[in-house]
Protein backbone atom coordinates (compact mmCIF):
# COMPACT_ATOMS: atom_id res chain seq x y z
CA UNK A 1 0.00 0.00 0.00
CA UNK A 2 1.52 3.28 -1.14
CA UNK A 3 0.74 6.79 0.06
CA UNK A 4 -0.71 8.95 -2.71
CA UNK A 5 -1.17 12.69 -3.27
CA UNK A 6 -4.00 13.54 -5.69
CA UNK A 7 -3.62 16.90 -7.48
CA UNK A 8 -6.84 17.71 -9.36
CA UNK A 9 -8.95 20.87 -9.55
CA UNK A 10 -12.29 19.16 -10.22
CA UNK A 11 -13.87 17.95 -6.99
CA UNK A 12 -15.80 15.29 -8.90
CA UNK A 13 -12.59 13.93 -10.46
CA UNK A 14 -10.77 14.18 -7.09
CA UNK A 15 -13.42 12.06 -5.44
CA UNK A 16 -13.58 9.51 -8.25
CA UNK A 17 -9.81 9.05 -8.36
CA UNK A 18 -9.48 8.99 -4.57
CA UNK A 19 -12.19 6.34 -4.29
CA UNK A 20 -10.45 4.13 -6.85
CA UNK A 21 -6.99 4.62 -5.34
CA UNK A 22 -8.24 3.97 -1.80
CA UNK A 23 -8.98 0.37 -2.75
CA UNK A 24 -5.25 -0.41 -2.73
CA UNK A 25 -3.49 2.71 -1.43
CA UNK A 26 -3.72 5.47 1.16
CA UNK A 27 -4.65 8.90 -0.19
CA UNK A 28 -2.73 11.22 2.16
CA UNK A 29 -3.70 14.50 0.53
CA UNK A 30 -5.71 16.23 -2.16
CA UNK A 31 -4.62 19.49 -3.79
CA UNK A 32 -6.76 21.63 -6.10
CA UNK A 33 -4.00 23.62 -7.82
CA UNK A 34 -0.50 22.98 -9.06
CA UNK A 35 0.79 25.41 -6.44
CA UNK A 36 -0.86 23.42 -3.64
CA UNK A 37 0.39 20.19 -5.20
CA UNK A 38 4.04 21.30 -5.13
CA UNK A 39 3.71 22.43 -1.52
CA UNK A 40 1.93 19.25 -0.40
CA UNK A 41 4.41 17.01 -2.25
CA UNK A 42 7.20 18.48 -0.12
CA UNK A 43 5.20 18.41 3.14
CA UNK A 44 3.60 14.96 2.86
CA UNK A 45 6.37 12.97 1.13
CA UNK A 46 3.91 10.74 -0.76
CA UNK A 47 5.14 7.61 -2.52
CA UNK A 48 3.13 8.50 -5.64
CA UNK A 49 1.53 11.65 -7.08
CA UNK A 50 -1.34 11.86 -9.54
CA UNK A 51 -1.33 15.22 -11.35
CA UNK A 52 -3.98 16.82 -13.53
CA UNK A 53 -2.54 18.79 -16.45
CA UNK A 54 -5.00 21.68 -16.70
CA UNK A 55 -5.43 23.51 -13.37
CA UNK A 56 -5.69 27.09 -12.11
CA UNK A 57 -2.66 29.02 -10.77
CA UNK A 58 -0.07 26.54 -12.06
CA UNK A 59 -0.66 23.78 -14.59
CA UNK A 60 0.44 20.20 -13.98
CA UNK A 61 3.45 20.45 -16.28
CA UNK A 62 4.97 23.33 -14.34
CA UNK A 63 4.08 21.62 -11.06
CA UNK A 64 5.96 18.47 -12.14
CA UNK A 65 8.98 20.58 -13.08
CA UNK A 66 8.95 22.30 -9.68
CA UNK A 67 8.52 19.01 -7.82
CA UNK A 68 11.48 17.53 -9.71
CA UNK A 69 13.53 20.72 -9.14
CA UNK A 70 13.01 20.20 -5.39
CA UNK A 71 14.59 16.75 -5.69
CA UNK A 72 11.34 14.88 -5.07
CA UNK A 73 11.82 11.66 -7.01
CA UNK A 74 8.56 9.74 -6.68
CA UNK A 75 6.45 8.41 -9.54
CA UNK A 76 4.12 11.02 -11.01
CA UNK A 77 1.13 9.89 -13.06
CA UNK A 78 -0.41 12.63 -15.20
CA UNK A 79 -4.17 12.75 -15.64
CA UNK A 80 -5.44 14.14 -18.91
CA UNK A 81 -8.27 14.27 -21.38
CA UNK A 82 -7.77 12.26 -24.53
CA UNK A 83 -7.33 15.33 -26.74
CA UNK A 84 -4.34 16.64 -24.76
CA UNK A 85 -1.61 14.50 -26.36
CA UNK A 86 0.77 17.41 -26.95
CA UNK A 87 0.52 18.43 -23.31
CA UNK A 88 1.19 14.80 -22.33
CA UNK A 89 4.44 14.86 -24.29
CA UNK A 90 5.42 18.06 -22.46
CA UNK A 91 4.60 16.43 -19.13
CA UNK A 92 6.86 13.47 -19.83
CA UNK A 93 9.70 15.82 -20.76
CA UNK A 94 9.05 17.67 -17.47
CA UNK A 95 9.47 14.44 -15.51
CA UNK A 96 6.15 12.58 -15.44
CA UNK A 97 6.39 8.78 -15.38
CA UNK A 98 3.04 7.67 -16.79
CA UNK A 99 -0.41 8.98 -17.64
CA UNK A 100 -4.08 8.20 -17.24
CA UNK A 101 -6.84 9.44 -19.49
CA UNK A 102 -10.22 10.66 -18.33
CA UNK A 103 -12.81 9.39 -17.77
CA UNK A 104 -11.16 7.07 -15.26
CA UNK A 105 -11.71 3.33 -15.42
CA UNK A 106 -11.04 1.50 -12.17
CA UNK A 107 -9.04 -1.37 -13.70
CA UNK A 108 -6.86 0.95 -15.80
CA UNK A 109 -6.13 3.26 -12.87
CA UNK A 110 -5.11 0.43 -10.53
CA UNK A 111 -3.01 -1.34 -13.19
CA UNK A 112 -1.21 1.90 -14.11
CA UNK A 113 -0.43 2.62 -10.47
CA UNK A 114 0.87 -0.92 -9.93
CA UNK A 115 3.11 -0.54 -12.99
CA UNK A 116 4.78 2.68 -11.82
CA UNK A 117 5.26 1.47 -8.27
Amino acid sequence: MATVLVVEDSQFQQQMLSDILSQEHEVVGVAETGTEGVKMAAELSPELITMDIIMPEMDGIEAVERIRDRGIDVPIVMCTSVEQTEKMKQAVVAGADQYLTKPYHETTVLETIRDVL
